[in-house]
């Protein structure tokens, strides 16, 4: 509320929201906040749900767990980094077993962004120099056979395909072949970020080989990362793609961030202020997270 006891406009259009990339307790990296407390805030926040990410396990089954503590929809999935396996079949499976929601592409241990040290500094808690970084492809740049294995469970459990931290050449193959056998779902993972790199035509031409919705992270425009981007470059990059092919998400849950709840707020403000409209923002955060997610 405003300093006169009003419901402020970012209050009002968070009512329903679904923050699609929140980083919990318990992590490796120094989290704001536990999966539990963060449900709690999202509902009291009046939200639609959340989906919390980790870059070295599954969170499906805590995600389950949340939810029912906390009476409020809370979903996971697995991130294929090394301590999982990699580009391993078999955890997927568990994984969406477990009620994954999202499998997320290789992201801290993927070998395009350990050849991009320092974008993140607190990655360099986890990885080094010696780490073997995971590509998609094989001595012949074509996707491993590991990779259509997971596609076709991704296919099979209707799930959600996400890039991850792969180089554009991985994602361009992988969205191709995702969309080629009938992956249905499939998000673009903060294209703008310096972690990423990609420009407005590069992301526009992804789009259209099948990729559904474009995630753009508020993150990305704070000091966590280096060489942050400005929040008029995200902006620009909705009204290029079109708010219904976009999610705006937080990425947030790091110590040195307010809570997620107030960076979704925050972003919401900020998104109004740069002419992106209060129908189009509802899309983005509740409208195309909920139809994906299949709410």
């Amino acid at each position: 509320m405003n300093k006169k006891g009003n419901i402020t406009k970012a209050e009002k259009l968070i009512s329903g929201a679904i923050d699609m990339h929140i980083h919990t307790n318990p992590d490796l990296f120094p989290r704001l906040i536990s999966d539990i407390e963060m449900a709690r805030e999202a509902k009291n926040a009046g939200m639609g749900g959340i989906v919390i990410k980790n870059h070295f396990t599954t969170t499906a089954d805590r995600a389950a767990v949340a939810s029912e503590i906390s009476g409020f929809p809370v979903f996971g999935g697995l991130v294929l980094n090394s301590p999982v396996g990699g580009l391993n079949p078999e955890a997927v499976e568990v994984s969406l077993k477990l009620g994954a929601k999202i499998i997320w592409m290789p992201t801290i241990y993927a070998e395009y962004q350990l050849k991009n040290p320092g974008v993140v500094k607190m990655f360099n808690m986890a990885v080094g120099p010696d780490t073997k970084g995971i590509s998609l492809l094989d001595q012949n740049l074509n996707l491993k056979n590991e990779v259509k294995e997971i596609l076709d469970l991704i296919i099979e459990y209707k799930a959600i395909l996400a890039t991850g931290h792969i180089s554009k050449q991985e994602a361009n193959l992988l969205v191709e072949e995702a969309s080629k056998m009938g992956v249905k779902k499939i998000i673009l993972t903060h294209p703008l970020s310096p972690i990423m790199g990609y420009t407005l035509d590069e992301t526009r031409e992804i789009v259209a080989k099948g990729v559904s919705l474009v995630e753009f992270n508020v993150l990305d425009t704070t000091e966590v990362v280096s060489k942050s981007i400005s929040a008029k470059l995200i902006a620009d990059a909705i009204k290029v793609i079109g708010a219904n092919k976009a999610v705006m998400a937080t990425d947030g849950g790091q110590t040195v961030n307010p809570s997620p709840v107030k960076m979704m707020q925050d972003y919401i403000d900020t998104m109004l202020g740069l002419g992106i409209s209060e129908a189009d923002i509802k899309t983005m955060v509740c409208d195309n997270p909920a139809k994906i997610l299949e709410l």
